[in-house]
């Protein structure tokens, strides 16, 4: 990892550059399997909590690398799978209570006026929101609830090295993750229902040739491709028109969904909805050649890199495009 001063084959990028190398097969197959546990029954309780933290995270994968053809061609293979399962911390909210919905505020000392005209002020879609919070005892409305805190990580790996000859070689390499959050259930408590979850791919493939020249010049070529795709799941519990609300809405996500299950809003100081899905996908494509030069105590880089970058931010226009994009 190169933070500052880079050199001028990393002119592209201000703030660091980091490179990678991936493991390669040898003559002889080789490989391995982990896993690394962290899980609540293994936990002491903090001295400062009431009770244990309840998370359960397993970590696991393996490898394997060997020849194809010894001394020529290699295969390497690599995954990894990350299981979090936990319930977060509970998180206060302020909801209006029955009173608060008939205009009284007298229960709650924090609010003034204490009393307001229910009928001029409360819009029925107020009240329909109202009616899909949790109850409460509490005169101020104040509510605790959790949302979903659970999330599955998959990565996989997996490389190819060819010696054409002493001086000459090739590889190819391709890389995924997945990355899936649920969204809150589809539940009657709007605290929970709203919350977002997601679904991100990445994906790389990079084919690299390096060619000894001579002893005192070396060419190394690279075609690169990113593609990366970041959504933003909800459930379909949520939708406008269920709220009262008439307008004109955008498309729907995917086929089947009605196009009005966009809601997104804040109550200032009590509590906040969103449930606005999106896709985000971010595409690259690089081609860059390095010459590396070394004539007597001097030693001489030349190259370029040519950069090609497409990016999409927002709803789709119809479910066909995020197929495509996705």
């Amino acid at each position: 990892m190169e933070s500052s001063a880079l050199p001028a084959q990393y002119g592209y990028y201000a703030s660091g550059s980091v490179n990678a190398v991936t493991k390669s097969g040898t003559n002889s197959i080789h490989g391995d399997l982990f896993e690394f546990v962290r899980n609540y029954e293994f936990n002491a309780r903090n001295s400062f909590d009431l009770k244990r933290d309840n998370l359960k995270r397993n970590q696991f994968g393996g490898t394997i690398g060997g020849p194809i053809k010894k001394n020529k061609l290699f295969f390497f293979l690599g995954y990894q799978d990350t299981l979090t399962r936990s319930a977060p911390d509970a998180a206060p909210a302020f909801i209006p209570t029955a009173a608060m919905l008939t205009g009284n505020f007298s229960a709650c000392p924090a609010v003034v006026p204490k009393v307001v005209p229910a009928g001029a002020t409360i819009s029925p879609l107020a009240t329909k929101i109202a009616s899909l919070l949790p109850t409460t005892s509490d005169p101020c409305g104040r509510v605790i609830y959790s949302q979903v805190a659970s999330f599955t990580e998959n990565q996989g790996v997996a490389k190819f090295d060819y010696q054409l000859s002493a001086s000459h070689t090739i590889f190819g390499r391709y890389f995924i993750t997945r990355y899936e959050q649920p969204p809150g259930a589809a539940t009657s408590n709007l605290l929970v229902a709203s919350q977002t979850g997601a679904s991100d791919q990445v994906q790389n493939m990079t084919l690299g040739d390096t060619y000894i020249i001579s002893a005192r010049t070396v060419n190394s070529f690279h075609i690169t491709g990113n593609r990366s795709t970041n959504t933003t799941v909800t459930n379909d519990y949520i939708n406008l028109t269920g709220l009262g609300v008439q307008g004109v809405y955008q498309q729907p996500l995917r086929q089947g969904l009605s196009a009005d299950y966009i809601t997104g809003f804040t109550v200032s100081n009590a509590f906040t909805v969103s449930s606005t899905p999106a896709v985000q996908p971010y595409n690259t494509f690089a081609v860059t050649d390095d010459v590396s030069l070394q004539r007597g105590a001097h030693q001489i880089a030349l190259g370029m890199n040519f950069i090609n970058v497409r990016s999409f931010s927002g709803m789709p226009d119809f479910p066909l495009k995020v197929a495509a994009l996705v």
